[in-house]
């Protein structure tokens, strides 16, 4: 009995075995057509941007895929980058490195590639940089949010907002990151308001009832020697820290509501109360622009970075072997039924398609009775013996029947037809 356990027990986990197989192999197929429908979509839109320099829009797919599988990231994200940075105009190199930039900073700040890919561009842009500076930017950044209370989201959120007004002001990347860094960890407000703050602030130097109140009350001077143009923000804000200090808080807050206003003042002072932080963070990040890099790296390590990865990877695949030759049949497929289904919605198609319905109809129900009809004379020849002696005559009967059904076919055919043309 104890046998008989055991080798049930071996064929009930063989089968088990065997339908799991079935249906993930099924899985996989499934998810691979989906995969390829959906990525033939984002290729060509990847294909209407791409400058094809330096390869084919082919080539970039795959080498996106391939970046997305090593950071474990979806094969959709990555190609939206892939598309986000080659509006840019850029290379193929060029889109590859932005592309692994994008994705590692996903990685360590906890966004979408898209998320990540739309803050770095909006700091390139405002700060000139290069496609190859944006792998130390993000390091910068990343080593702030390592050694002080603010996060990576917040850092780039900040930055995105303010990058540019900042930069034409005067402050140099370094020393913005710093005081949003700062800023951002002494108040726990969003990067976002912080970045707002810094971008008011700035403007707010330029009004000159402002330029005014500050020579007159805190003998501070926002304009060159001759009046005419404002200062470096970065040598204002350091001139503005040094009066500061000497001031009691009554003169603190009212400088600050003077200068920012009742909605950003007490920004203002925050970062005025963190100015020494903020360059401490700003030197100190720059000793350590591989951080990025060294988190990314502990980030792929994760079991959900390589379960992701393998799907990015098995999709890749698809992609490569639907390439040559299973794409172009489905697609041409998909597009002969879809040729078809509009032909059969016009007026004279919708007649057709109704009239082949009804004979396909007529047909099925036709057989069908010629099936019953041979049953009924297989009996009535009396078993299989009275088959063998009935043969002939059972020839004869089907081969009546199946005339009978032929002609009656032809007469609902034209039947049909003719109520399908009025």
């Amino acid at each position: 009995m104890g046998r008989d356990f055991l080798r049930n027990t071996l064929q009930v986990t063989t089968w088990a075995a065997s339908v799991a197989a079935l249906y993930g192999s099924l899985a996989l197929l499934r998810r691979g057509a989906v995969a390829m429908t959906e990525l033939n979509y984002q290729t060509a839109r990847l294909d209407q941007v791409f400058s094809k320099i330096g390869g084919s829009t082919q080539d970039l797919t795959r080498d996106t895929l391939e970046l997305a599988a090593v950071n474990g990231r979806t094969s959709q994200e990555a190609l939206e980058a892939s598309v986000q940075w080659a509006r840019l105009g850029l290379s193929r190199v060029q889109i590859n490195e932005a592309v692994r930039v994008s994705l590692m900073g996903a990685n360590v700040a906890e966004l979408t590639a898209a998320q990540s890919t739309k803050a770095l561009q909006a700091i390139m842009a405002a700060y000139h940089l290069e496609v190859k500076d944006l792998g130390a930017a993000l390091g910068h950044i990343n080593a702030i949010s390592n050694s002080y209370n603010v996060t990576n989201k917040d850092m780039l959120d900040g930055l995105s907002r303010t990058a540019a007004i900042a930069r034409q002001a005067g402050i140099s990347f370094e020393e913005l990151t710093g005081h949003i860094g700062a800023a951002v960890g002494r108040t726990g407000q969003t990067g976002a308001n912080i970045g707002n703050a810094i971008k008011s602030i700035t403007v707010a130097m330029s009004n000159p009832e402002v330029a005014k109140f500050l020579r007159q009350e805190f003998k501070i001077e926002v304009t060159t020697a001759g009046g005419g143009e404002i200062k470096n923000m970065s040598e204002v804000l350091r001139e503005l820290f040094v009066s500061y200090q000497a001031l009691t808080n009554a003169e603190r807050g009212h400088l600050a509501y003077q200068v920012a206003g009742k909605t950003q003042a007490n920004r203002l002072q925050a970062l005025l109360d963190s100015y020494i932080r903020a360059q401490t963070l700003a030197i100190n990040a720059q000793l350590n622009l591989n951080s990025a890099e060294k988190e990314n790296a502990k980030i792929k390590a994760t079991l959900r970075a390589h379960l992701v990865g393998l799907v990015t990877e098995w999709e890749r695949f698809i992609v490569i072997q639907g390439n040559q030759g299973p794409l172009r049949a489905l697609t041409e497929t998909a597009e002969t039924f879809r040729n078809l289904i509009a032909l059969m919605n016009t007026p004279i198609g919708s007649k057709a398609a109704t009239g082949l319905l009804a004979l396909s109809a007529v047909l099925g129900a036709r057989l069908l009775l010629a099936h019953v009809r041979f049953k009924e004379v297989e009996k009535a020849a009396g078993g299989a013996g009275g088959v063998a002696v009935n043969t002939l005559g059972r020839i004869r009967a089907v081969g009546a029947h199946m005339s009978d059904m032929l002609g009656k076919l032809v007469t609902d055919f034209h039947a049909a037809s003719q109520a399908s043309n009025k």
